[in-house]
Order: C-alpha cells, then structure tokens, then sequence
C-alpha cells in the first residue's frame, strides 16, 4: 500500500508504526501498537489508516465487494509456544472488525447501508478535547483529507451555543427540558439539524475543529450539537473524545 508523507524523511519509528498498522489493516487483526511521545505517532497512524482506506476502496462502488489487497509488510507473530502474550493476542483478535458482515443498524455509526455496500468508516479518538484538536490539525497536514467527509464529535458543555444554558452546570439536563419544550431556538426540529449537511464548511474535504461548529451553529442559528449529529450519519472519518 503505497503512502503519501507529507515529510520527506519519516522517523524510522513512523516507518515502523505504518508498517505495522497497514499489516492489521491487511489481516482485518486489532493492533496494540506503542510509540514513544514526540514520535508523530499520531500522523503516521492517520496516514497510514488513509492510504490504506483509499487504495482499498477509491475505486469501489457501495454495490459490490473488494478483495483484501497484500502487503509486503507483515506484523511479527505473538502465537510462538511459550509466548504469554499469546493467548491475550488470540482473544484481542476475536474482536477484530468483519468488513464482509451484512449490517442493518440505523445507529449512526453504522447507518443504515449494509457493510457490504459500504466501506467501513474510520474512528479516531483522544482523551481529552485538546488532544482531539491537535489530532484533526495533523489530520489538516495528510495529504488525503480532501478525499473525505469528517465530523468531530463533541459534548454539550463544548458545543452548546444557547446562551441560557450554556453557562449552567446541569446543561445536559437543561437541554432536554428545553428540547421537550421545544424552548430552544437552536434545534426546534430534527430538519434544523439537518441543515448542517448543506453547509460547504463541512462538506467532503474540508477539515473543521469544535471551533468551527460553534462559530458556525452561531452564525447560523443552528445548534452544533445536534448538528454534528446529522452529519455523522454520512461521515468517513470521525473523531471522538
């Protein structure tokens, strides 16, 4: 799977990790993968998770199935007799993601289509908020964000925008009471929402940042936290604290 960098010279650690991580995304195999702080893990595993997904499925249609593609590069094997870590690797694996799998959920993760119809959707996510916006401006640097739609996913405490419940501590609770109401101007509808979808901001291939959603939803009158919601449901790659 051939990777576009957006350095000319990766660290031999982000050779690596990429390696490692395409090898997984090969075997269809959970990775339990360390790098040291400071390593640019963190664009490696975006540009990594990227390129494979693009060389996978760019030239698939949602009708019809791909093959697995080989790599040249292959993880090291855990399942040695006299391995201890052996039996949790076995077990971690029984986990790993079915892309062949028929799925009729309506959650929006999983959306309505079919897995078989769709290619799977990539799942980046951080501890904190801060960490999540220093994960979406490396994924600003990867060469393959205009090839996808994202969303960043967020709480009411960051995404709120309504100035009497905003600053409230009970704010998740207030926000029901509001919408059971229907007191609140920012999401009267589920069709409010939805507006979020028409907006070029976030459109397929651009990249935005819980700022942007609040400066957005205000200049809109549109709530961003339902509004993020609404663009889940088509979303190629998500972020999520």
């Amino acid at each position: 799977v051939p990777i576009a960098f957006p350095y000319k010279r990766p660290y031999t650690s982000q050779k690596q990790l990429m390696a490692k991580v395409i090898a997984s995304l090969n075997k269809e195999q959970n990775a339990l993968l360390e790098s040291p702080t400071g390593s640019g893990k963190s664009l490696a595993i975006l540009c990594s998770v990227l390129a494979w997904h693009k060389h996978k499925y760019s030239n698939q249609q949602h009708d019809h199935k791909v093959p697995m593609n080989n790599t040249t590069t292959t993880p090291s094997s855990s399942t040695t007799t006299g391995d201890p870590s052996a039996s949790f690797t076995h077990k971690l694996n029984e986990f790993r993601f079915d892309s062949t799998t028929t799925q009729t959920s309506t959650h929006p993760l999983t959306n309505s289509t079919p897995a078989s119809r769709r290619p799977p959707r990539m799942i980046f996510t951080s501890r904190t908020h801060g960490q999540l916006q220093q994960l979406i401006a490396e994924y600003r640097r990867t060469p393959y964000f205009q090839h996808f739609s994202m969303v960043v996913l967020a709480s009411r405490k960051s995404l709120c925008i309504n100035s009497m419940i905003q600053p409230l501590s009970d704010r998740n609770e207030q926000c029901k009471k509001a919408l059971e109401n229907r007191d609140c101007a920012y999401h009267k509808s589920r069709a409010y929402s939805e507006r979020f979808k028409q907006l070029s901001a976030f459109s397929k291939g651009t990249v935005y940042d819980i700022e942007d959603l609040v400066m957005e939803g205000e200049k809109r009158a549109l709530c961003p936290y339902f509004g993020t919601r609404a663009l889940l449901e088509t979303a190629d790659v998500i972020f999520c604290p």
